[in-house]
């Protein structure tokens, strides 16, 4: 006796188990599709993207990467490395400006960069953990002890999408 046996007028197949039908692969696969583009129609897909391009000034020579990366959340600001989910990017550096274009849900943001000059992946210190790079956050928060919060470099991003600057400062 076969596991399955297949009605030939409809393609539908019969299992072991209390000969309950079963569409083929392929109608299964229709019928995915069909939901999903249902569910699109309806307005439960991921909010809509917002174009953020962040333009970064001060680069100051162009040795290593420079690593920047949009925070939604305060989780691990300012390290890129601190919060994996982050958008990020890491380009190799020019001197002057630089221009990151990001597509991220409309809210709250704050954007963080480090120019990794020996291009190690890390933020480098000196023995006081004063950083021997590069590095800025949005608005620009004046430099203090410690790494800049969350809540100092956050702002809006609104649906249509927008633009900052983050001036770069060099121990």
């Amino acid at each position: 006796m076969t596991p399955f046996r297949a009605d030939a007028m409809t393609g539908v197949r019969f299992g072991r188990r209390g000969g309950k039908p079963r569409a083929p692969a392929r109608l299964r696969l229709a019928g995915l599709f069909f939901a999903a583009a249902g569910a699109a129609a309806i307005g439960l897909t991921p909010a809509h993207a917002a174009s953020l391009q962040v333009t970064v000034a001060g680069v100051r020579n162009a040795q290593g990467k420079v690593n920047i990366c949009v925070f939604d959340t305060e989780e691990g600001f300012p390290d890129c490395s601190g919060n994996p989910s982050a958008p990020s990017r890491r380009l190799p550096a020019t001197v002057g400006y630089m221009l990151f274009d990001f597509d991220v849900a409309p809210g709250v943001h704050a954007v963080s960069v480090l120019h990794d000059e020996n291009d190690n992946g890390r933020i480098d210190t000196n023995i006081f953990g004063i950083p021997r790079e590069g590095g800025g956050v949005s608005n620009d928060p004046p430099a203090r002890r410690g790494p800049p919060r969350f809540a100092e470099a956050v702002f809006r991003l609104p649906p249509e999408g927008g633009q900052i600057f983050i001036t770069m400062v060099y121990p």
